[in-house]
């Protein structure tokens, strides 16, 4: 990913365990891991998206994980 033009950084998330998570009210979900890839832009993630290197990259993870979803976001602030 790091050869990817536009590509800033990634982010593995584990979810907490269950009764941290009933500790704290968190709300439900399906996904216990979420992989965040920031991109400079929604062009230069969309450019990823389309590539030789994605094509390989994006099924080797999706057979990692019993269940994948996806969600876009833009970046509104940040602190670093």
């Amino acid at each position: 990913m790091k050869k990817q033009a536009g590509f800033v950084k990634s982010t593995l998330l584990r979810l907490y365990p269950a009764a941290r998570m009933q500790e704290i009210q968190a709300t439900p979900t399906d996904f216990n891991y979420e992989v965040i890839f920031v991109f400079e832009s929604e062009d230069a993630r969309r450019r990823w998206a389309t590539s030789a290197d994605h094509d390989v990259a994006w099924p080797a993870v999706s057979e990692l994980a019993k269940k994948v979803g996806w969600r876009g976001y833009d970046i509104v602030a940040s602190s670093g």
